[in-house]
Parts: structure tokens; C-alpha cells; sequence
């Protein structure tokens, strides 16, 4: 991804204000992670990661819910888990990726203010340097008329 789509991307992305959890879907946000958390195995938590970093790094879908839930179950075959199960995993997914998103985010507005910054100096450059002529042509007229 070249920096200037990236840019034009996040200053698409943050036209729009964002959608938040309520405190409520907070809480049992927090809640379903500190039980996955104590009951996954380090395998499971690698398989979560996997389809974390597919939901947000692969193309857009249509719909995240049932893309996310279709991964969960692909990618335990061998359990028997039930719709409360492959929620849980699925919310936990998907709220890993949107963490990831956030994180990219914060990293392209670091870029977009350092670019930004570089502008600014050689503007500031360039306006200081067409100030000198001003100024030098201005001196040689005063110099021209004495």
C-alpha cells in the first residue's frame, strides 16, 4: 500500500466518525476475553490470531459476522462447538482486528503528521527564500533610486 492511497484512506476512513461499543457490549467484550483467555489453548489463541489478521488485512466483505463465524468453524474442525462458542470465538476474532486496525490507523496518522511536518519545512523553506529576493530586490531599487 503506497503512503499517498493510505493517507487518502484514512482521511476517508475518518470523515466518518466511527461506531462504538456501549458500555454494556464493553463489559461482556472484556468478560468474553478473560474467559477465552484462561480456557484456550495456545493453539487455539494462534488459530484466533490467524483469522484476526485475515479480517483485517484480506479484502473487504459483505458481511464480517458470517465471514468470521464460517473461519471460527474451519478452523476447529475437530470440536463440537455450539452457536454460544463460535460467537464467543468470533467476537473475540473480530475484536482482535479491529484492535489491529486501530493500531495501523494510529501508525498511518504518525506518517500523515510527518509528511505533513516535511511539507510545512519546505514550505516554510520556500517562503523564506522568495522573502530574500523580495527583500534583496527591494534593497537594490532603494540602492538604484539613491
Amino acid at each position: 500500500m503506497t503512503i499517498g492511497f493510505a493517507i487518502a484512506l484514512l482521511a476517508t476512513a475518518t470523515a466518518q466518525p466511527l461506531p462504538t461499543l456501549t458500555p454494556e457490549q464493553q463489559a461482556t467484550l472484556t468478560h468474553t476475553r478473560s474467559q477465552a483467555a484462561t480456557r484456550l489453548a495456545p493453539s487455539a489463541v494462534a488459530k484466533l490470531k490467524t483469522i484476526s489478521n485475515s479480517l483485517a488485512t484480506g479484502p473487504a466483505l459483505d458481511d464480517y459476522a458470517g465471514g468470521t463465524r464460517r473461519a471460527v468453524i474451519a478452523a476447529f474442525p475437530a470440536a463440537k462447538l455450539n452457536e454460544g462458542d463460535v460467537d464467543s470465538l468470533s467476537a473475540i476474532a473480530m475484536a482482535d482486528a479491529i484492535d489491529l486496525l486501530k493500531q495501523q490507523n494510529a501508525s498511518l496518522m504518525e506518517i500523515q503528521i510527518h509528511m505533513a511536518h516535511e511539507r510545512l519545512g519546505t514550505l516554510m523553506t520556500s517562503l523564506a527564500n522568495i522573502l530574500k529576493k523580495i527583500h534583496e530586490t527591494h534593497e537594490g531599487i532603494i540602492k538604484n533610486i539613491k
